[in-house]
């Protein structure tokens, strides 16, 4: 019964989404809602909690019911925030997914009926219980956001191989227009060549990381990559063109 239950809402979130064609921001009464249906969960979590080693057979029912129950709405709230908004802000969805796998682990560990299933169990709900708050923080946090417009800035820019007879390089791009004392401020980056997300090795043998060095004393904003691994070639022989993707609440 489960199965169908989760086929049906990925159908049918998948079909919401396809139908909408572009998602729409997140609304801060929605990752309300979602904060408050995961809170909910915790409670069960805690109340399985209660009922596990009891040597009932009832109170072990009582408790796989509780923890399935939680897993149920976890999947569905994670299908919803991955296929019909647009977040603005840290996904919780890794978590939520972490907390239902936590949820089935335990109630596989309880199918056991042993000492050893129970404290297995109890170890894997506190795992789904760290990720659950881990969720209603960012789900906090995007209802948040969600009530403040934002703004984005880009500047292009060539990020360059480390050259032979070094082992590091540095690329600073100072993007325009951020308002000094700006909030929430993100930083990405996009590959021209491909229009995606640079891949994690820039050459081949070296692999690149990012720095925000924020807001420097002549008032432009500094971000850095960070280039490492075995040089080759001349100096600034071999580039990218990268695009900067700054983005933070709108003054």
């Amino acid at each position: 019964m489960r199965v169908v239950f989760l086929g049906l809402i990925a159908a049918a979130v998948v079909a919401s989404a396809a139908a909408a064609g572009t998602k729409p921001p997140l609304p801060a009464a929605k990752a309300s809602e979602y904060a408050r249906s995961v809170n909910d969960q915790l409670a069960k979590e805690r109340r399985a909690i209660q009922l596990i080693g009891t040597d009932k057979l009832s109170d072990a029912k009582t408790a796989m019911a509780l923890l399935e129950t939680s897993g149920d709405l976890l999947t569905a709230t994670g299908f919803a925030l991955q296929h019909d908004y647009d977040l603005n802000g840290p996904s919780p969805v890794p978590d939520l997914d972490a907390a239902e796998k936590a949820d089935l682990a335990a109630r596989e560990a309880l199918r056991e009926g042993t000492r050893a299933g129970d404290t297995k169990a109890l170890s894997e709900i506190a795992k789904g219980i760290a990720a659950k708050k881990r969720a209603i923080s960012k789900l906090d946090d995007l209802a948040s956001r969600a009530t403040v417009p934002r703004c984005e800035v880009t500047k292009p820019f060539s990020v360059y191989a480390i050259p032979a007879g070094y082992a590091s390089s540095t690329n600073d791009v100072f993007p325009h227009d951020i308002p000094k004392g700006a909030k929430n401020i993100e930083v990405s980056f996009v590959d021209e060549a491909t229009g995606k997300a640079p891949a994690p090795e820039l050459f081949p043998g070296e692999t690149w990381s990012m720095e925000v060095k924020g807001f420097q004393p002549d008032g432009k904003f500094d971000v850095r990559v960070n280039v490492s691994g075995t040089g080759f070639g001349k100096p600034d022989a071999n580039s990218k063109k990268w695009k900067v993707v700054v983005s933070f609440d709108c003054p």
